[in-house]
């Protein structure tokens, strides 16, 4: 009788303990994905040159102008944070400034030599909300490719015609975007240098006469509607996660 009891209990032991074991290599065994972490926060800083473009529009209804701008700056900060281990979502507070020298913005008039100038100096400043892919490379390095929408507030400061009273000088907000890439590299646990080139656009600003308006003959310049330029912004900054 007690060989019988013995042997039972061994039995029972070996069943609660054998898939126990089973379990546990088991459960070993299975690969459950990379750890999921809790979102990286980050800001970012960043300062750039602009290259030479074109800004076109529309002037006296019919009429188009193309304004050549030149060479510029651009700066701003980005606040955001990783949605996944490659997915970035931030928003983006930007500026550029850039000077105006033309000696005919609207060629289609076949103006006299010195008769249809502009000059001075544009600026703009971008809210934008951008979404950023990552590729992870190794090494430190991540690729990345993106794109952002939102608003700019143009701020014109142009004279026409070599005459002070022909002024564009009113801001405006109008709509924006941009496209980008880069390069990150991580010099340290929480600091990565951004190397990046944006395209930034601005859809439908107008420039005006802050002075006079366009139905006063000889005294202030004409509105210019549905005005939209590309800036071409190669930038360097440094980004802190946290």
């Amino acid at each position: 009788m007690k060989r019988h009891v013995a042997g039972a209990v061994s039995i029972a032991a070996m069943c609660l303990v054998a898939p126990q074991a089973l379990g546990s290599d088991v459960l070993q065994t299975i690969d459950y994905g990379p750890t999921l972490t809790s979102p990286t926060m980050y800001a970012s800083v960043f300062v750039g040159f602009t290259a030479p473009t074109t800004i076109s529009g529309q002037y006296y209804g019919s009429s188009t102008i193309e304004l050549d701008a030149g060479w510029g700056f651009a700066g701003g900060v980005a606040v955001g944070t990783n949605i996944t281990s490659n997915l970035r979502g931030e928003f983006e507070l930007s500026f550029t400034h850039r000077n105006i020298d033309d000696d005919d913005f609207i060629p289609q008039w076949e103006c006299a030599p010195g008769d249809c100038t502009a000059t001075g100096s544009l600026s703009t400043i971008y809210m934008l909300g951008n979404v950023w892919w990552d590729f992870d490379m190794g090494g430190g390095f991540s690729p990345y490719v993106g794109g952002g929408v939102g608003a700019a507030w143009v701020m014109p400061d142009i004279t026409i015609y070599d005459d002070p009273d022909y002024k564009w000088d009113v801001a405006g907000l109008a709509p924006a975007a941009q496209l980008g890439l880069g390069v990150r590299y991580d010099f340290s646990d929480n600091m990565k240098l951004d190397l990046g080139y944006r395209a930034k656009a601005v859809l439908g600003a107008n420039f005006s006469d802050s002075t006079d308006p366009c139905n006063n003959p000889g005294n202030g310049a004409c509105a210019a509607d549905d005005i939209m330029y590309v800036e071409h912004v190669l930038q360097a900054g440094l980004t802190l996660e946290f």
